[in-house]
């Protein structure tokens, strides 16, 4: 027997009872292996969202036609109103615009609405044009206003003579309602010479000619009768006429 084999074989041999053989030595106990750290798994490949497909839309169903609104049209001028609030020079402005205004808007077939403001806008162009005219003659009468106050005869201690006389001029040839209604508010009298010519005409009729502030103008006299014209009268009750007496009537009185 080869001696690896009974090496092997006495060593393996186990030990008779009551044999001084040495302890089989303690083998010393392995660690526990450590417990294993988790570890968080790899992030999840983010997956890309699909693009929600619109949906195709709906098809819009067709309304109802709706009943056609007939809109009126202007057919005759006096459709069109006049604007409240207006004062006479704009009243006979747009009545002397109706006839020609509505038959063109006629012509074009505008609608009575739209036809009323274009008819509008007409005043309100006046009024703008009224009212840029009143404001260069208003500087204008300024500035002759102020030819009067600086003209030794007109102004300084004159100027109330100088009103007072040209007043009673315009109300001695035109009466007193004319004057006031319209010709104090013209720009035309304040002009220096007009004013002169005023206060000349007044200088010379003298007081007893001139009608008093503040009354109604009197009539002009009536020429003096001569005596044939006291006594009869003429045909028909006409007054007597020396150059065609005619047939005489004796006045009765």
């Amino acid at each position: 027997m080869p001696e690896s084999v009974a090496a092997g074989s006495e060593a393996q041999a186990p030990a008779s009872p009551g044999s001084s053989a040495p302890a089989a030595p303690v083998s010393a106990t392995p660690p526990a292996p450590a417990a294993p750290v988790p570890v968080a798994p790899p992030p999840a490949e983010a997956v890309p969202t699909k693009a929600v497909e619109p949906k195709p839309a709906e098809p819009v169903k067709a309304e109802s036609a709706k009943a056609e609104v007939k809109v009126e049209l202007i057919s005759k001028a006096d459709q069109l109103k006049l604007p409240e609030k207006i004062n006479e020079a704009e009243s006979e402005f747009l009545k002397g615009k109706l006839e020609t205004t509505a038959k063109s808007l006629i012509e074009n077939k505008m609608p009575l609405a739209e036809a009323q403001k274009v008819f509008e806008n007409q005043l309100q162009n006046f009024r703008e044009i009224a009212a840029y005219g009143d404001a260069r003659l208003k500087a204008m009468a300024d500035a002759w206003d102020k030819q009067i106050l600086s003209d030794a005869k007109l102004g300084g201690e004159n100027l109330n003579r100088t009103s007072q006389l040209a007043e009673r001029a315009l109300t001695t040839l035109f009466g007193k309602d004319f004057y006031e209604k319209e010709l104090k508010g013209l720009y035309l009298i304040h002009n220096p010479e007009v004013i002169k010519g005023l206060v000349k005409f007044a200088e010379n009729a003298g007081d007893a000619a001139l009608v008093s502030l503040g009354d109604k103008p009197t009539p002009p006299p009536s020429p003096a009768q001569t005596i044939g014209q006291k006594v009869y009268s003429g045909k028909d009750g006409k007054p007597y006429d020396p150059m065609n007496p005619g047939p005489q009537t004796l006045k009765r009185y």
